[in-house]
């Protein structure tokens, strides 16, 4: 059944890009609250 490992295979590139959105989120709300914080934390 080919079609399974093609869902599979795109559900973990889905999965990947997901994480890389959430890193990428994480890294601007971390950078917003630096500028945010005057730098002082």
């Amino acid at each position: 059944m080919p079609h399974i490992t093609v869902l599979f295979t795109g559900w973990q590139q889905l999965y990947q890009l997901w994480e890389l959105i959430l890193m990428a989120l994480k890294f601007l709300w971390d950078v917003l609250r630096f500028l945010g914080g005057g730098g002082g934390g």
